[in-house]
């Protein structure tokens, strides 16, 4: 009965959802593979790491076949990465350690919904710094640290906040509920460590409807609909409950 009430209130949310405006609905996890594509199809090919590569590269379907561009998936979890079969390379690491990497060998550093887990997002932004090469890129997608769902998730027990999160999305399981520390996942704080390791910032988009994860309850939907929209039309951006940031380590200039 109550995985009746639950999938009836869903189905309620989703026809709202459908009278939403796409500027506030779209979906930056989508931009962010065909950013993504864009950043590794570059002539000559290109080396891109797929930091937190876990099980899946979604963007790796996108390579040129014409171009050699190979991808090396980086994960803490081993058995994450036996289940990878599209990436060329597989290696065990922890992204807030020194990356096994030399300096400037790499095209492109990607992560999606990763830098939330790190529990010291500087150093990681150091190495992925140190690794890219002149006129290379990173692009990173990551939940907001003051989204209600992240407050939320920070407030409860780990064990917990699993527990209810694949309760009410059980589709998520393979995807969500690792422990996530959020830090210095704002706006902000992630440009200003960019910039502190000398990298440009190329591009960057904020999402405030996160709404999605309250659908199993139409009121608390609304409600948190309402305030969404509101972060939205006024673009407060330490509330943002997403972000996709995309930078650029500048390439030496050429003298007269």
């Amino acid at each position: 009965m109550l995985r009746r009430f639950i999938r009836a209130n869903v189905a309620a949310c989703d026809w709202i959802e459908s009278f939403l405006p796409a500027a506030f609905t779209r979906s930056l996890q989508a931009l962010h593979e065909r950013t993504t594509a864009a950043l590794i199809n570059r002539p000559g090919g290109a080396v891109v790491v797929d930091v937190g590569g876990g099980h899946l590269c979604p963007f790796a379907a996108r390579r040129d076949p014409a171009l050699e561009v190979r991808i090396l998936a980086l994960d803490i979890l081993e058995s994450q990465l036996r289940a990878n079969r599209v990436v060329d390379w597989k290696v065990v690491g922890d992204a807030c350690r020194t990356l096994p990497l030399k300096d400037d060998s790499v095209d492109v550093v990607v992560s999606r919904s990763v830098l939330e887990h790190l529990p010291d997002t500087a150093a990681f932004m150091s190495e992925a710094a140190r690794v890219i090469r002149p006129g290379g890129s990173g692009i990173h997608i990551f939940p907001a640290r003051y989204a209600p769902f992240a407050l939320i998730n920070r407030a409860l027990p780990d064990r917990l906040s699993r527990a209810v999160l694949h309760f009410f999305f059980p589709e998520w399981k393979a995807e969500c509920g690792f422990p996530a520390h959020y830090d210095r996942c704002t706006w902000a704080e992630m440009e200003a460590l960019a910039r502190r390791q000398g990298l440009e910032i190329a591009e960057g988009h904020r999402k405030y409807y996160q709404s999605i994860y309250f659908k199993f309850f139409l009121p608390l939907y609304v409600l948190s609909l309402a305030y969404d929209l509101a972060l939205w039309t006024a673009d407060v951006r330490p509330l943002a409950s997403q972000i996709l940031l995309v930078v650029r380590k500048p390439a030496p200039r050429r003298s007269a």
